[in-house]
């Protein structure tokens, strides 16, 4: 029964496009958006597949495939992100091939030929780490641009109760994918 009342809830609520935590430092719902899902209720996860959509606190997460781990309590440690991913941040952008959440950390980490865009600087590394407590930003094997002004572009807007139908995160394109680098190769 103890296992069974949260699955329970977890089937209820997703079924209305909502992913709630339980005992949680947020206590409010993740909404999420997707083609295809799947509950595991046995190994504590949920996965979907196709056009994703992920808004948590301050992160907006897009991409192919998704997958949630909980703890037994059904408290939400890991969200995992695979194929075309896009995030909004704090004020960054940021696209890659795979993205993971830490809940608990608040820490949301990019890999596979990761790029973030900051203001008008633009990096690129083999991991990007972006800690949203403390506001501040790691990159492994960085290389990229500064820029001093400020970017004064749209930002991504999206209300929690009503998800947009598609992700409102440009995909990665030629332009932001030929950066200026100092000469130096990762070989």
């Amino acid at each position: 029964m103890k296992i069974l009342l949260p699955l329970l809830l977890a089937i209820f609520t997703a079924a209305q496009g909502q992913v709630v935590p339980t005992k949680s430092k947020k206590e409010e719902p993740i909404p999420f958006r997707c083609d295809r899902m799947a509950m595991d209720g046995k190994n504590y996860s949920v996965s979907c597949q196709g056009n994703v959509l992920i808004k948590y606190d301050t992160l907006l997460l897009c991409c192919d495939t998704f997958s949630a781990r909980a703890n037994k309590d059904w408290e939400w440690q890991t969200l995992d992100c695979k194929g075309r991913v896009r995030a909004y941040m704090d004020d960054r952008w940021l696209w890659g091939d795979e993205g993971r959440y830490l809940v608990g950390d608040e820490k949301l980490e990019i890999s596979g030929d990761p790029l973030l865009k900051q203001g008008r600087s633009w990096f690129t590394g083999s991991k990007v780490e972006v800690y949203s407590k403390t506001q501040t930003v790691q990159l492994i094997k960085p290389r990229g641009t500064l820029a001093r002004d400020v970017d004064t572009g749209k930002r991504p807007k999206v209300n929690a109760k009503k998800l947009p139908a598609t992700c409102p995160i440009p995909f990665r394109s030629a332009e932001i994918n030929n950066l200026p680098t100092d000469g130096h190769s990762d070989e």
